[in-house]
């Protein structure tokens, strides 16, 4: 980890997998097939990941603090999941996303998240949640409530490698998609492969 790694003020940061271009061509598709709703913001390939956990804004003392525990939590072995159903969230009836659901094969994802979980709330004070892990990925988000017909199925038997976890700092600026910069990444599977870039 590089000890001179800035985090501003204006940092909107989450923990994310990576997604292989294989994956992100499959929930790429599942998508398309929501892309005729009124008001619908179909994510952008290069912008579909796995999300981990949502942070938020913290302060920039907290910065190190988090950064430390992370290096540490981010490692283990290569990430395994199977494409499940396109799932609207809340509900069908008052949708304000879309998301492809996953399968965790062989428990990995899950037992990243909380390690990931337990090394945030640590760092920033807070308390872990116990909660179940949702694997998924977010396609579109629609700008007011929508209620979404059944789409069709997108479930694979296929099983997909995800090899790399980051930090996240989101971009946003009215009237373009979000930009995303990885502010400290590691690949899976392998001898702790890290990387750590200047915001």
């Amino acid at each position: 980890m590089s000890s001179g790694l800035q985090i501003d003020e204006r940092n909107r940061l989450f923990v994310a997998l990576e997604l292989p271009d294989d994956l992100r061509e499959h929930a790429a598709v599942a998508a398309s097939a929501i892309s005729g709703y009124p008001e619908t913001r179909v994510v952008p390939a290069a912008n579909l990941h796995v999300t981990l956990q949502f942070l938020g804004r913290i302060r920039p003392a907290q910065a190190p603090d988090l950064l430390a525990a992370l290096d540490d939590a981010f490692h283990g072995p290569v990430v395994r999941v199977r494409a499940g159903d396109v799932v609207p969230r809340p509900s069908p009836g008052r949708a304000r996303l879309v998301a492809l659901g996953l399968e965790d094969v062989d428990g990995g994802l899950t037992i990243l998240a909380k390690r990931i979980h337990r090394a945030i709330a640590i760092a920033l004070g807070g308390t872990a949640s116990n909660g179940p892990v949702w694997p998924h990925i977010t396609i579109a988000r629609f700008r007011r409530p929508e209620r979404v017909r059944r789409s069709p199925t997108t479930r694979s038997e296929r099983v997909f490698d995800i090899v790399r976890v980051a930090l996240y700092d989101s971009d946003i600026a009215p009237g373009r998609s979000p930009k995303y910069h990885e502010l400290l990444g590691t690949t899976l599977g392998t001898l702790a492969q890290r990387s750590s870039f200047h915001g």
